[in-house]
């Protein structure tokens, strides 16, 4: 319980402070810009969930084994080595695809591709060093290290982009990738310093022709799991932007990474507790207690995930007031659309892990492949028709469609025991919430008192015991 609450309450600054870097970005940086931003950072996330991500989530899997065996050290300086390689490979590509005008980033071709290089390199490096400190048992460390990028790549961020007369997204991401490196380089330093050190011998003499193959064979299905995956959920900004224009489609974006970006810290402070647990008890257990490992860990999320989205949908004015400047009230219209897409997309990462449990990843490109094409046909239907809203429908449709195929392709990886009691009660539950939100104001009568705190409170009033009866068997487990 202590590991939990020490997490959650460091998970959820480093949320309030991503936020408060959006309250301040949108502030800043007039629509036109933050669709700069969203542009440079899609292409930056494309390359490390292709390249780095697959590789990540196989150190996730066997870094406690290495770390006792004594070889995790090794193991790492051999991952940093691989980094700068898909760096170079990162920036070569993307040279080619914004001189072949395949990608429009709208900046100057030399700075935009150095900070599409140098966001590549801290954001998986401090992404790889900080996290990895969780998952070996060091929470404490974890969570100060999470708090200070935040806390640094927000100071250096509005440290540079006020030096400007003309606030620009290239100075604001300059400011955050100096945020990210710089908090990176200290987790090193405390990574290195907790996990034991090793013989002298080259890491390359512990690996074989073997062990490559086994890498290449987890890896290359998340890999492309993860290309589609990136077509689904951010390619219709470069796809869009020609139809709706740079201003739009920042105002889109602002509002839709509110809904998305509130569900995905929810499911990243879950995951820092019930993943780690999952791979640690999982070890090298039979087929049938595996199955059991399973169903306790989507019996923790997937009920919490409902629930939240239902809580977030009742109040989405409020939010975009709260975390968005005065340039971006438009985007309230949109943060809907992120809520309900994200939703489907933790429910479907959650269900996934099952093939990661049977270390049998190949299955996920169904599902995403059919949401990828979907989301496609959809975008180029819809976006000429509604514009931004088209937009907004074919993320969820999409989202719908991807998260029916991961549930049954993942049902025959390993047996699905669906938690539908806690999950009838948490829908129940977030829809009496939406209920009180509209009416219940005028039915206590107290309409006249209706601010922004009032709604949050309410939420919070309701919300909060609901969760934690939801989610306490599963922290005694």
């Amino acid at each position: 319980m202590r590991d939990l609450i020490i997490l959650v309450i460091g998970r959820f600054v480093h949320i309030v402070l991503t936020f408060l870097t959006i309250k301040v970005a949108t502030t800043f940086l007039p629509p036109s810009e933050m669709a700069k931003v969203y542009l440079i950072s899609s292409v930056v996330a494309f390359f490390s969930s292709v390249l780095i991500g697959p590789v990540g989530l196989f150190i996730n899997r066997k870094i406690n084994v290495w770390n006792s065996d004594s070889r995790l050290r090794r193991y790492f300086n051999l991952f940093f080595l691989y980094l700068l390689l898909c760096a170079a490979l990162t920036s070569f590509l993307s040279d080619v695809a914004v001189s072949a005008e395949w990608i429009h980033i709208h900046t100057d071709k030399f700075v935009g591709l150095m900070i599409i290089l140098a966001s590549f390199v801290a954001l998986n490096f401090n992404s790889t060093c900080i996290p990895s400190l969780n998952i070996i048992g060091f929470q404490r460390s974890y969570v100060v290290l999470s708090v200070l990028t935040a806390l640094a790549s927000l100071a250096l961020a509005m440290f540079f982009v006020t030096m400007e007369d003309e606030k620009s997204a290239e100075s604001w991401m300059f400011g955050i990738v100096c945020g990210q490196l710089l908090v990176g380089m200290i987790g090193l330093e405390v990574l290195y310093g907790k996990i034991p050190r090793q013989g002298q011998s080259p890491v390359a003499a512990d690996l074989t022709l073997d062990h490559y193959k086994i890498l290449f064979g987890f890896a290359w299905p998340v890999s492309l799991g993860a290309l589609l995956g990136w077509l689904q959920t951010q390619s219709y900004r470069f796809i869009s932007e020609s139809e709706i224009g740079l201003h739009n489609l920042g105002i889109f974006a602002a509002g839709y990474a509110i809904g998305s970006g509130i569900m995905a810290g929810i499911e990243s402070i879950l995951t820092s507790y019930f993943q780690p647990r999952l791979y640690k008890d999982l070890g090298n257990l039979q087929s049938d207690l595996q199955v059991e490992v399973f169903s306790r860990y989507i019996g923790a999320l997937l009920p919490t995930y409902f629930l939240i989205g239902l809580t977030l949908s009742s109040m989405a004015p409020e939010l975009s007031v709260l975390f968005l400047g005065p340039l971006y009230r438009e985007s309230a219209n949109f943060l809907l659309f992120g809520v309900v897409a994200e939703v489907c997309r933790v429910t479907a990462s959650a269900l996934a892990m099952g093939t990661h449990v049977r270390m049998n990843t190949r299955p996920l490109l169904i599902p995403t492949l059919v949401g990828t094409v979907t989301l496609l046909f959809l975008l180029t239907t819809l976006t000429p028709l509604m514009k931004s809203h088209g937009i907004g429908y074919s993320l969820v449709l999409a989202g719908i469609v991807s998260l029916v195929f991961t549930y049954l392709v993942s049902r025959r990886a390993i047996p699905i025991r669906m938690p539908y009691r806690a999950l009838s009660f948490a829908v129940l539950s977030g829809f009496v919430m939406i209920l009180l939100q509209q009416y219940g104001y005028d039915l206590f009568r107290i309409s006249e008192y209706k601010n922004i705190y009032l709604t949050f409170f309410s939420a919070a009033l309701l919300y909060l015991p609901v969760q934690l009866f939801l989610i306490k068997p599963y922290i005694k487990a």
